[in-house]
């Protein structure tokens, strides 16, 4: 994986779902050895991931964390885009700026919508119009549990 003269940085995403405690204690010493950064990313911080390892409990105490707080409305927007264009799906701005402006502000629920717009498209057969985004997110609301 290392070799001298190569790679400065690592990043290990689900970094807190590692299976192997061992493997991750020794990537992380391995980094340190070489000098290297390293970028973990999990869903709480390293140092309150449930592990067994005292030796990597320690260096996980040891890190420095920055928790990421929601995305930014560009990223979300520039996420539904780049989704609905992968469907290869063609949706007028004002429709896709409306549906932003209602979507809660994460992205799975922009994925969720993606993938329900893009099947409520298919079956209709027709483009997407902002009826048929409202009929899909009310849709969306009602299975999440939330108030259309």
């Amino acid at each position: 994986l290392f070799h001298e003269g190569g790679f400065r940085a690592l990043a290990l995403d689900n970094a807190d779902q590692v299976r192997e405690e061992a493997d991750l204690l020794h990537l992380i010493n391995l980094v340190r050895e070489r000098r290297m950064a390293l970028l973990m990313a999990g869903r709480a911080s390293p140092a309150r991931w449930r592990v067994s390892l005292p030796d990597l409990a320690s260096r996980l105490r040891a890190t420095a964390s920055v928790p990421i707080g929601q995305a930014e409305e560009e990223l979300l927007r520039r996420l539904f885009l780049r989704l609905l264009a992968e469907r290869q799906m063609v949706v007028a701005q004002p429709v896709t700026e409306w549906l932003l402006r209602r979507l809660p502000r994460n992205a799975g629920a922009i994925r969720d919508m993606a993938a329900r717009l893009d099947q409520a498209a298919l079956a209709s057969g027709e483009k997407v119009t902002r009826a048929l985004a409202a009929g899909v997110l009310e849709t969306l609301q009602e299975d999440d549990g939330a108030a259309p």
